[in-house]
């Protein structure tokens, strides 16, 4: 027996594509904090500014891009329809 990928069960691009568009706003948001919070930010690691700047890029940026990639594929992969 061969599985074969679900090309009808894709869903529609908008699906997949909030999470993608959402993933830049995340770094704009880390550049606006490290704006603010000035040089003295880069001082300590343990500074609320470079945390916060962290938890932005690794949860805002690369999750939303995980998700969204993991969407597109899972739906395919598994043969799911969502819609």
């Amino acid at each position: 027996m061969q599985r074969a990928l679900a090309l009808d069960a894709s869903p529609p691009l908008s699906f997949s594509l909030r999470f993608f568009i959402t993933a830049p706003l995340f770094v704009i948001f880390a550049a606006f904090i490290l704006l603010v919070a000035g040089p003295q930010a880069l001082s300590s690691r343990w500074h609320p500014a470079i945390l916060a700047i962290t938890h932005l890029l690794v949860l805002g940026t690369l999750a939303q891009t995980m998700i969204g990639a993991l969407l597109q594929i899972l739906l395919v992969a598994t043969g799911i329809t969502v819609f």
